[in-house]
């Protein structure tokens, strides 16, 4: 059984991939607080079609901030699989597929499995579960 705090932890880091998510130290248009969650995409942050996803994606590394504060490393392979790594210890693996505009990932551990829209701006690709009012920034490294 996971302590609440994981627990927290877990859902935020679905937002991102989501991840995926997720989330992202978070980047804004007016630069947030730092620690600021965001609750809705940047001005400047634009949908993505399928294709642009998955050339961001696949083959790279992102690393940010969840909602939750906890730091995260997303490496999505070429392969189809992702591995996630948060700063607090939890880490997860799955595959990430994309589809009509969003990125989705099936995880095989505790990580809660999703979809999540996305959209980028000039430093940031954007990551909203589907089920989250959070948005998570990420960084690609």
């Amino acid at each position: 059984m996971t302590t609440p705090s994981v627990r927290s932890t877990v859902r935020a880091v679905g937002a991102i991939f989501l991840l995926a998510g997720a989330s992202a130290g978070a980047v804004h248009a007016q630069t947030p607080a730092a620690g600021a969650a965001l609750t809705e995409f940047p001005a400047d942050a634009v949908p993505l079609s399928s294709q642009a996803i998955d050339e961001r994606l696949r083959g790279q590394v992102y690393t940010g901030t969840t909602a939750a504060g906890v730091s995260f490393r997303a490496t999505y392979n070429d392969s189809g699989y992702v591995f996630i790594d948060l700063s607090n210890g939890a880490r997860d693996s799955g595959t990430w597929r994309v589809e009509k505009g969003k990125v989705c990932v099936e995880y095989r551990g505790k990580f809660p499995s999703g979809c999540s829209e996305m959209r980028a701006s000039p430093t940031a690709l954007f990551a909203k579960r589907e089920n989250s009012t959070a948005v998570t920034a990420m960084q690609k490294q």
